[in-house]
C-alpha cells in the first residue's frame, strides 16, 4: 500500500497500519522505486490532479511505499511537475536525505570503531533528528569532520575522511535506522545467461582499468632482474597493458639506503617478496579483468522465451552475487546487483543492473590506514600485557609488518592508477581539451597549481573524458599514504617497546624460577624432618597406650572391694546415693534447727500441750467443734445468706436493702409513672412498638444532627446531601442522582414504550444533562481502569457511541443483523497457520487476516488477495498490449495494383483506450 503523510510525521522503521493522509494505490500511475548500491534511493510516479488524494501531494510531505527486502519506506517529496494531461509527476527522495540538510560543525573522531563513529556523527548534528545507527564492523580509524553535511559523511565516496573511506563497509538505509555492514547481499548461487539475442538486456565492458603486466618497484628503486610480472590473462588482449606499481615496504640489503634498514631482506628474499606482491594484484584485486555491467529490463522480457533464463532475478536483492554466463564472450563472470528499479504495485523488479565498481585511490589508501591503526591498537595491547606474555611482542611486530605491506600496497595502487597504458594510447597535457582522442588516452590537465588526471572512455554508449583523479582525490590519497607511514612508524616503535618489555618479563621469569627451585629444596627438607618426627610420635603413642591399659586392668580387679568414695564435707551426699539402708542409733542423733519430715506419723506424745496455734492449723472440720459459742466477731461479713434466715414477723426497711440488689425477677409489676429519671436504652424498646404518630416533627432529622443533616428521611423518600447540595435520593421512581442543581440520571423499574404493561425491567437512564456513563475497575486507591464507556454526546471519547476499554471476547457467539442473520469470529487454519477470520454460520466462506495479507475462503477453497491482485494486473497488462497492437491498425484487404506493387485497406484503430493497471 502506498500512502501519504504530513511533513512532520515521524518515519517509523517498524510496519505501520496508519493510512496517513491518503491511500494512492487506486489512481497512482507507474510508481518506480530506484536504489543504487551506495548511491541514490528515490521514488517517482505520476498521479491524476483530479483524483482523490492529490491535495496531499505537497513538497515536503512523506510518501510511504514498499521496497525490496526492507518493506515500507518513507520518501520525502522534493519535486513536483504538472503535465498537459492533468497529471503531476512526483519525485521523492528517501527520508535518509533529510540528513543532507543537517551539518557537523567540528567533530573529531579518534580511534573509534564503526559503531562509535556512526553514533558520534549522528550526535554531533546541529539539529535534533530521529535517526539511529548500528554497525558490527571492528575497524578502528580516526577522522576530523569540519562543516560538512551528515549525509555526506555517511555515504559520499568522494569525501576522504568520511565513513565509507575511513571505516569501509556498505550502508543499509531502513527509514530512520542505518546499518553499516561489511557487504550487503549474499551469494545464493543465482545464475543467468547473457547474449546479444536478448534485446532488452544491455551489456557494457570497460577495459580502461585493465593491467596485464606490472613493473614492481621496491624501496630505494629495487627492481626485478626480469623487470616485470605478467598476468596469466596477458594473451587475452591485443598487447600488454603495463603499469608501474610501487611496493616501498619491500627493502633489500643490496640497495644503498636499504642496507641500513632494520627490516631489509637479503637480495633473493626481497626479489621473491616483490614478485609475490605483484602477483597478488592479479589474484586478489583482479586488475587484469575489465569492468562489466549488465542492465536487464524484466518488464520487456516477461513475454519472451528467453525470460525463463532470467526469472531468477525476481528473487535477488541489492548487493547479491549473480553468476553471468556471457554466451558471446564464452566466460562466466561474477557480478553483483548494483542497482534496481522496483514497481511496488506488482511487487516485482522493472529493471536490474549487475556489475561492479572500480576501486578509488583514496579507498585503497583508507584500507591501508585502517589496517595500520588496527595494528597499532594491537601493539599497544601487547605492550600493556608484556609482563605476563612475552610472545605478544612478536605478534605485534607481525601485525606491524602487515600494516607496512598494506600501506605500501595501497601506495602502489595509487601510483598504478596514475600510469597510462602503453601501446596505441597517448598522453595529453595542458588546459585545453585534447583533439582527436582515442579510447584509453590519458589527459594530465593543469588546474592552477594543481594537476588533474582524466581518461577518455565509453560510458552509457557515449565516449567522453572522465576524471580519474582530481586535485582533491589525489592530494587526499597522498595525505592518506603519508598518514599510513606515520602510523606504521608508531606501530614499529610500540612493537619495539613491547619486545623490550617481553625480554624483561622473560628475565623476571627466570629469576622466579631459580627462587622457586631453592624453595622446593627447602620444602623437601622440611617434609623429610616431619616424617622423622611422625615416626617418633608413633613410638610415644605405643608406650602411653601400654600404661593406660595397665591402669584399666588394676581398676577392674578391685571393682568389688571399692566402696563409695567420700570427699570432705560430702558424707550425706554419698549416703543419699547409696542403695543400702542406713541405721543410726538414736543416741547418736541430735536434730537441731529446722527439720523436714516428708512422710511419717507424729503421735500425741510427741506434741507439747497448748503448742498448736492457728498458724499451725491448715483446716478444721466444724463437726469437731462440740462445745462453746462462736463470738460475733468470728462470723465473716456477708457469710450468712438469705436461705439461712427465716423472718416470721416485721418488715425489711430501705436501709436493709443493698444498693442494686433488686433485679427484674424480684419485681412483679411497675407503674411507668414511677420512672422519673434516666433514659431507656434501645434494647429496652420492643420491635415495631414506636409508630409514626408517636414521633415529633423532624424527630429523626434531629437525631441525625451529628451527620450535618446529610441524610433526610420523609415518608416517601430518602435524600442525601453534600452540605446543602442534593446529590441523590431514593423514591418510588428508583435511585436518582444529581450533580449540583442538575438531574443526571436514575436506576429503577421501567417499561418500553408501545410494549404491554406487564413487560417490565430494570432501567439505567441518563438525563439530557448527563455526559456519560462508565463501568470501571479499581486498579488502585485512586486509579480506575475504564472497561466500558457510554458517551451519547461524544463529550469524553470524541465521538458518540459505546466505547470499549478492553478486548471483546465473543466466545464463539455470533454478531447478528436486524434480520437475524449472523457471522462469527473464529480461528481459521490457512496454510497450516491459525489466523483470525470472519466466517458464515457454516464456516464455508471466510475472510481471514494475517499481518500483511488477506485471504478469502469460498466453499472451503482458499484464495490469496495478493495473488489475485497480481494475476489481475498481469491480465490487464496483457490486454493493454493487445489494445496497443490493435490501435496500430490491421490489414482488412490487399490489392495488387500492377507489377510488384500492392495496396491495402485497414482499420485505423479500434478506438479503445488502455485499462488502468491500478486495482482499487
Amino acid at each position: 500500500m502506498i500512502t501519504t503523510h504530513p511533513a512532520n510525521a515521524i518515519p517509523k522503521t517498524d510496519v505501520t497500519t496508519d493510512n496517513g493522509l491518503a491511500v494512492l494505490d487506486a489512481q497512482i500511475i507507474n510508481p518506480i522505486v530506484t536504489e543504487e548500491l551506495g548511491g541514490a534511493f528515490c521514488l517517482e510516479f505520476d498521479y491524476p490532479l483530479t483524483a482523490k488524494g492529490s491535495s496531499s501531494l505537497q513538497v515536503g510531505n512523506l510518501v510511504r511505499c514498499p521496497a525490496p527486502v526492507l518493506g515500507g519506506q518513507f520518501f520525502r517529496i522534493h519535486h513536483l511537475q504538472t503535465s498537459e494531461h492533468h497529471q503531476v509527476h512526483v519525485t521523492a527522495q528517501h527520508v535518509f536525505y533529510d540528513l543532507a540538510a543537517n551539518l557537523l560543525m567540528d567533530t573529531n573522531l579518534i580511534n573509534e570503531d564503526a559503531n562509535g563513529a556512526l553514533n558520534r556523527v549522528l550526535a554531533g548534528a546541529q539539529f535534533k533528528h530521529p535517526f539511529t545507527a548500528t554497525s558490527n564492523l571492528s575497524t578502528r580509524a580516526s577522522a576530523r569532520l569540519v562543516r560538512v553535511s551528515v549525509a555526506s559523511v555517511l555515504m559520499d565516496p568522494d569525501l576522504d575522511n568520511g565513513i565509507v573511506n575511513r571505516w569501509g563497509g556498505e550502508l543499509i538505509r531502513n527509514n530512520t535506522h542505518l546499518s553499516l555492514v561489511a557487504r550487503r547481499g549474499a551469494d545464493n548461487g543465482v545464475q543467468i545467461r547473457a547474449g546479444k539475442n536478448l534485446l532488452s538486456m544491455t551489456a557494457s565492458v570497460d577495459y580502461s582499468t585493465v593491467v596485464t603486466r606490472i613493473v614492481p618497484v621496491g624501496f630505494d628503486g629495487l627492481m626485478l632482474p626480469e623487470k616485470w610480472v605478467d598476468s596469466r590473462k596477458l594473451g587475452q588482449y591485443p598487447h600488454p597493458r603495463i603499469a608501474v606499481v610501487k611496493f616501498d615496504h619491500i627493502k633489500s640489503t643490496a640497495t644503498p639506503n636499504g642496507a641500513t634498514a632494520e627490516d631489509a631482506l637479503p637480495p633473493k628474499q626481497a626479489e621473491t617478496a616483490l614478485r609475490r606482491a605483484a602477483k597478488e594484484q592479479f589474484t586478489l584485486h583482479r586488475v587484469d579483468e575489465p569492468t562489466r555491467t549488465w542492465t536487464v529490463n524484466l518488464v520487456d522480457l516477461a513475454s519472451t522465451r528467453e525470460y525463463q533464463h532470467l526469472r531468477a532475478l525476481e528473487s535477488v536483492a541489492i548487493g547479491d552475487v549473480v553468476t553471468v554466463k556471457d554466451l558471446d564472450a564464452g566466460v562466466d563472470v561474477s557480478a553483483r546487483v548494483v542497482a534496481y528499479q522496483y514497481n511496488p504495485l506488482t511487487n516485482g523488479y522493472a529493471q536490474v543492473t549487475l556489475g561492479s565498481f572500480t576501486p578509488r585511490i583514496t579507498s585503497q589508501s583508507a584500507r591501508a590506514v585502517n589496517l595500520a591503526s588496527g595494528a597499532m591498537g594491537a601493539a599497544l595491547d601487547a605492550s600493556a600485557q608484556a609482563g605476563a606474555i612475552g610472545t605478544v611482542a612478536g605478534n605485534a611486530m607481525a601485525r606491524a609488518d602487515q600494516a607496512f605491506d598494506a600501506a605500501s600496497a595501497a601506495g602502489g595502487k595509487a601510483d598504478s592508477a596514475l600510469v597510462a597504458a602503453n601501446g596505441k594510447n597517448r598522453n595529453h597535457y595542458g588546459t585545453d581539451i585534447p583533439k582527436d582522442p582515442r579510447p584509453g588516452d590519458v589527459w594530465f590537465k593543469t588546474n592552477g597549481e594543481k594537476q588533474e588526471i582524466w581518461i577518455y572512455k565509453q560510458v552509457n554508449n557515449r565516449y567522453d573524458w572522465y576524471p580519474i583523479s582530481t586535485d582533491l582525490t589525489w592530494e587526499g590519497a597522498k595525505w592518506r599514504l603519508d598518514e599510513a607511514e606515520v602510523v606504521v612508524s608508531q606501530v614499529k616503535g610500540v612493537a619495539d617497546e613491547a619486545a623490550k618489555s617481553g625480554s624483561e618479563a622473560k628475565a623476571r621469569v627466570r629469576q622466579v624460577a631459580r627462587e622457586t627451585k631453592l624453595a622446593t629444596v627447602k620444602a623437601q627438607e622440611a617434609v623429610d624432618k616431619a616424617a622423622e618426627n611422625a615416626q617418633h610420635l608413633e613410638d610415644y603413642q605405643v608406650v602411653v597406650g601400654s600404661l593406660i591399659q595397665g591402669a584399666r586392668s588394676s581398676i577392674t580387679q578391685l571393682s568389688d572391694a571399692v566402696n563409695l568414695r567420700v570427699e570432705k564435707e560430702k558424707v550425706i551426699n554419698q549416703i543419699n546415693i547409696s542403695r543400702e539402708g542406713i541405721l543410726i542409733d538414736g543416741a547418736k542423733v541430735h536434730i537441731t534447727g529446722q527439720t523436714t519430715i516428708d512422710q511419717a506419723v507424729i503421735t500425741g506424745a510427741m506434741i507439747k500441750d497448748a503448742s498448736i496455734d492457728s498458724a499451725k492449723i491448715a483446716f478444721l472440720d466444724a463437726g469437731k467443734i462440740r462445745t462453746g459459742y462462736l463470738d460475733a466477731a468470728r462470723i465473716r461479713t456477708g457469710s450468712i445468706t438469705s436461705e439461712k434466715l427465716t423472718i416470721r414477723n416485721g418488715f425489711i426497711t430501705n436501709a436493709m436493702i443493698k444498693d442494686a440488689a433488686i433485679t427484674s425477677a424480684k419485681i412483679a409489676s411497675l407503674d411507668a409513672g414511677k420512672i422519673t429519671t434516666g433514659t431507656l436504652s434501645a434494647g429496652r424498646i420492643g420491635a415495631r412498638s414506636i409508630t409514626a404518630d408517636k414521633l415529633a416533627t423532624n424527630a429523626i432529622q434531629v437525631g441525625l444532627a451529628g451527620w450535618s443533616s446529610s441524610i433526610r428521611i420523609s415518608p416517601t423518600e430518602i435524600r442525601w446531601y453534600d452540605g446543602n447540595t442534593l446529590t441523590g435520593k431514593v423514591s418510588s421512581l428508583g435511585l436518582q442522582f444529581y450533580y449540583g442543581s442538575k438531574y443526571i440520571g436514575q436506576m429503577g423499574e421501567a417499561g418500553f414504550k408501545n410494549q404491554p404493561e406487564h413487560v417490565k425491567g430494570l432501567n439505567t437512564m441518563l438525563s439530557k444533562d448527563a455526559s456519560y456513563a462508565a463501568w470501571t475497575y479499581g486498579a488502585g486507591s485512586n486509579d480506575h481502569f475504564v472497561l466500558l464507556t457510554l458517551d451519547p454526546k461524544g463529550s469524553v471519547m470524541g465521538s458518540r457511541g459505546l466505547h470499549l476499554g478492553v478486548d471483546l471476547h465473543l466466545g464463539g457467539n455470533k454478531v447478528m443483523t436486524t434480520t437475524k442473520r449472523g457471522i462469527k469470529l473464529v480461528d481459521s487454519s490457512i496454510n497450516r497457520t491459525l489466523l483470525p477470520a470472519w466466517c458464515s454460520e457454516n464456516t464455508r466462506s471466510q475472510v481471514a487476516f494475517s499481518s500483511g495479507a488477506l485471504f478469502l475462503v469460498s466453499d472451503n477453497y482458499i484464495y490469496s488477495v495478493t495473488q489475485i491482485t497480481k494475476r489481475l494486473t498481469e491480465v490487464i497488462s496483457r490486454v493493454n498490449s493487445l489494445i496497443g497492437y490493435f490501435n496500430k491498425g490491421w490489414v482488412q484487404e490487399i490489392h495488387r495494383i500492377g507489377g510488384s506493387n500492392v495496396s491495402w485497406t485497414s482499420y485505423p484503430n479500434t478506438g479503445l483506450s488502455t485499462i488502468s493497471t491500478n486495482l482499487s
